[in-house]
């Protein structure tokens, strides 16, 4: 599960379902939470919901999991 917590401090609230292995996560100034659910990245309002898939594995390039993701300063374009 995907949770988000006051940095004031507070209970968690729930965001979204996620499978233990994610590994990394970023938030944009424009409440996108981007989140490994590895083998793929996945995104979600920082509000909550369902979370869709933003990256699939192409194995012809010789992927195998994308993790660590975090957005560059434009806010929009992901690298990981």
């Amino acid at each position: 599960m995907l949770k988000r917590v006051p940095i004031s401090g507070g209970h968690p609230r729930d965001i979204c379902a996620s499978e233990v292995n994610s590994v990394g996560g970023t938030w944009n100034s424009d409440g996108v939470i981007l989140f490994s659910d590895l083998p793929i990245l996945r995104r979600v309002s920082a509000e909550g919901g369902e979370s869709s898939a933003v990256t699939t594995i192409d194995q012809s390039r010789k992927d195998f999991t994308h993790s660590l993701p975090y957005f560059l300063p434009d806010g929009i374009t992901i690298s990981t």
